[in-house]
C-alpha cells in the first residue's frame, strides 16, 4: 500500500518534469541538453524531498511503535504490581471469611465460595443485588449451611480481626489510586470491598475482659443484616480472585 502511494506521487512528477524538458527543448532546440538537465533537476529535487519525507515517516513509525510498546509494558508492570500487593495481603480477606466458617457453619470444611459461585445468578443480579429481596431468598440459601447466627465470642487467631479489617481497608485505599489501567469492573470490586469491610466492625465488640471479641447480634433483623453482609463479602472475594487475580476459586 505504501509503495503504491509513493508510485502515485513520483510517477506524475517524473512525467510532468520530462514533459517540461521536452517542451523547453522544443522552444529552444539549441539548448536541448540544458532543458532536459532542468527537468532532471526537478526530478532530483522532488526525489530528495520524497526521500526525506519517507525517511522521516519511517523514523516516526518506529518511534510510535516503540512508545506504544513501552506504554504496554508500563501498564503490564503496574497491573502486576497491584495484583501482587493484593495477593500478598489476601490472607486478611481469607481470615475474615474463615472466622465465619469456624463460628457459624455446620461443616467447617465446606467449600462455600464454590457453592455460592454456582448459585450466584439464581440469587443475585450482575450488580450483586439480591434478586428476591422481599422473600430473602439469599438468606434462606445461607441458612442451609449455617447454625444460627448468635452472639458468639472469638479469640486466638481472630483476636486482631478489627486491626486486620483496618489494615486491608488502608491497602485498598492506597491501591485504588493506582488502578487507572484496570477495567471498570475490577475498580468497582475494590470500591465495593471498601464499602463492605467497615460494616463488619459495627457488629464486633470487645469483651469486658478485653481478651476476646464477639459479634453483637441483638435481633433477628441484625442477624439477617450480618448474613447479608457476609454474603456480599463472599461475592467480592470471588470477584477479587477471578476478575482481578485471574484465578479460579
Amino acid at each position: 500500500m505504501k509503495l503504491n502511494l509513493v508510485a502515485l506521487i513520483i510517477l506524475p512528477i517524473m512525467v510532468v518534469s520530462l514533459f517540461l524538458g521536452f517542451l523547453l527543448s522544443n522552444i529552444d532546440s539549441s539548448n536541448k541538453l540544458d532543458a532536459y538537465s532542468i527537468a532532471i533537476s526537478f526530478i532530483g529535487l522532488f526525489a530528495t524531498f520524497g526521500g526525506a519525507y519517507l525517511g522521516a515517516k519511517k523514523s516516526g513509525d518506529i518511534a510510535y511503535e516503540r512508545d506504544r510498546r513501552n506504554e504496554e509494558i508500563r501498564k503490564e508492570n503496574d497491573i502486576e504490581k497491584i495484583k501482587n500487593i493484593i495477593l500478598m495481603n489476601k490472607f486478611y480477606l481469607d481470615g475474615i471469611y474463615h472466622l465465619f466458617i469456624d463460628l457459624y457453619f455446620i461443616d467447617e470444611n465446606i467449600k462455600f465460595l464454590s457453592i455460592l459461585k454456582n448459585k450466584r445468578y439464581e440469587l443475585y443480579n450482575e450488580q450483586n443485588h439480591p434478586i428476591d429481596l422481599k422473600n430473602n431468598k439469599h438468606i434462606h440459601f445461607l441458612n442451609e449451611y449455617v447454625n444460627d447466627f448468635n452472639t458468639t465470642g472469638f479469640y486466638n487467631k481472630y483476636n486482631n480481626v478489627i486491626n486486620d479489617i483496618d489494615l486491608f481497608i488502608n491497602i485498598l485505599h492506597d491501591i485504588s489510586f493506582e488502578m487507572k489501567d484496570f477495567s471498570n469492573a475490577e475498580k468497582n470490586t475494590i470500591y465495593k470491598l471498601k464499602q463492605v469491610l467497615p460494616k463488619f466492625k459495627t457488629f464486633i465488640r470487645k469483651s469486658k475482659s478485653g481478651h476476646t471479641y464477639y459479634f453483637d447480634i441483638p435481633s433477628e433483623d441484625s442477624k439477617n443484616e450480618l448474613k447479608s453482609i457476609f454474603l456480599d463479602y463472599c461475592l467480592l472475594i470471588i470477584d477479587v480472585q477471578e476478575k482481578i487475580l485471574k484465578s479460579s476459586i
